[in-house]
């Protein structure tokens, strides 16, 4: 079944992504300011962060893996068949390793000014694929839930921009 193959692509390189950014974090970053604990890290971040975004970002990813189909629909498949399945594990296991590496990136900037550039930068680069590639999603079967995605980022960028400079 197509469906199954798809989710399965999408876990497995959602796996291997996840397991070298651990393995990468593991050997590059000083965990001693975290207790030398995973769960440490975790408990900063989510306090950094705030726990609704941090549990937003968790289940935004999970949704972005578990939901492949779905996420595809809004991008235009080309109707080439044999592309299909790549395109759809490329682009549902992207999202949620970007999402994450905003929210991780986000956790350690120092200043709200710098949290706000690093949102808009993330906004920015998100916004610009409608311009560059408008065939991508106007194509899409669902192209308003892409929209939806562009603007919930863009309603915490000026979010951000109201903490920066308050």
């Amino acid at each position: 079944d197509r469906d199954v193959a798809h989710v399965a692509a999408s876990l497995g390189t959602c796996a291997l992504v996840a397991l070298d950014a651990a393995l990468t974090l593991w050997r590059t970053t000083d965990f001693s300011r975290f207790d030398e604990s995973l769960f440490a890290f975790l408990k900063y971040w989510i306090r950094v962060v705030g726990p609704a975004n941090a549990a937003h970002g968790f289940v935004t990813s999970a949704a972005f893996i578990l939901l492949a189909n779905v996420f595809a629909n809004t991008h235009n498949m080309w109707g080439d068949s044999r592309i299909d399945g790549p395109l759809t594990q490329f682009q549902s296991g992207d999202a949620p390793t970007a999402l994450l590496k905003m929210s991780i990136v986000v956790a350690f900037v120092p200043s709200k000014m710098h949290r706000f550039v690093v949102t808009a930068a993330f906004f920015g680069a998100l916004a610009a694929q409608w311009p560059l590639m408008p065939q991508m999603f106007f194509g899409a079967r669902w192209p308003v839930l892409h929209i939806g995605a562009e603007l919930s980022l863009l309603a915490k960028t000026i979010a951000g921009a109201k903490r920066a400079f308050a």
